[in-house]
């Protein structure tokens, strides 16, 4: 009912599920909005191998905003959120700078019009399923 209610074409719902209850929750949600009231619902990947160029990063952003315009409701896995966070801030550290502002600026449209549902909250914003992206420190001192 809250689905329903928040994807409004004014902000972009999401439902994040941990990877376990992503199909029970796709078949549910698709059940309860796809088949009453005609609402799309989506699953967009992404990891550390995804590509990150400019046509991906527009296809991902492409997918977002209209799944926000239809009223649709995405069903997000909390490592493809942290995943794509992540690999904008890695681009950056890694000096490649078109592709990180490409990213950080999708990032920030998603911070600013996303809505999310967290089911099993507890264990999704455990710090134990937080990731980590290691990264090479460059010093400039000799």
């Amino acid at each position: 009912m809250a689905a329903a209610v928040l994807a409004d074409s004014k902000d972009l719902l999401r439902v994040i599920v941990p990877k376990s209850l992503l199909l029970q929750t796709g078949q549910l949600l698709h059940a309860r909005l796809g088949g009453l009231i005609g609402r799309e619902l989506r699953h967009v990947r992404f990891s550390r191998k995804t590509s990150t160029d400019f046509d991906t990063i527009g296809v991902f952003l492409d997918i977002h905003r209209n799944m926000q315009e239809s009223s649709g409701v995405v069903i997000a896995l909390p490592e493809h959120l942290l995943s794509f966070k992540l690999s904008g801030l890695q681009r950056l550290s890694d000096g490649r700078i078109p592709e990180a502002k490409s990213m950080i600026q999708v990032q920030s449209w998603l911070s600013q019009r996303s809505r999310d549902i967290i089911d099993e909250c507890d264990s999704i914003l455990a710090l134990r399923t937080q990731l980590i992206y290691p990264s090479v420190c460059h010093s400039s001192l000799g």
